[in-house]
């Protein structure tokens, strides 16, 4: 009979210490991703809030150039107005009725 030339297995304690440090360096590997998983899910979350507060000023500053544009189309027209009825307010006697601005002349 022929014996194998393989040599037979040793459980010795090199192989456990192997074993052991394999897992140790899973474990450190496995803590080490969840914190950057923790990281990177507390910068996506402050992103997010950023982009809420941009949005914000950008809708304040859009109404606030509308509200100017209105004013400023506003003046304009006053100053057409009052350049048209320019007559009708140097005249004496001209203001002798009273306007509800909601429902015209009372």
């Amino acid at each position: 009979m022929h014996t194998p030339l393989v040599p037979p297995r040793s459980h010795g304690p090199r192989r456990t210490h192997r074993r052991g440090s394999a897992s140790r360096a899973r474990g450190v590997v496995l803590i080490a991703t969840l914190l950057l998983l923790i990281v990177m899910t507390i910068l996506a979350l402050s992103m997010f809030s950023s982009l809420t507060v941009q949005e914000m000023i950008a809708g304040n500053v859009r109404e606030k150039q509308r509200a100017f544009q209105a004013a400023s189309d506003a003046e304009q027209y006053a100053e057409y107005w009052l350049s048209i009825n320019d007559n009708a307010l140097t005249t004496p006697g001209a203001c002798s009725a009273l306007v509800n601005a909601n429902t015209g002349p009372v």
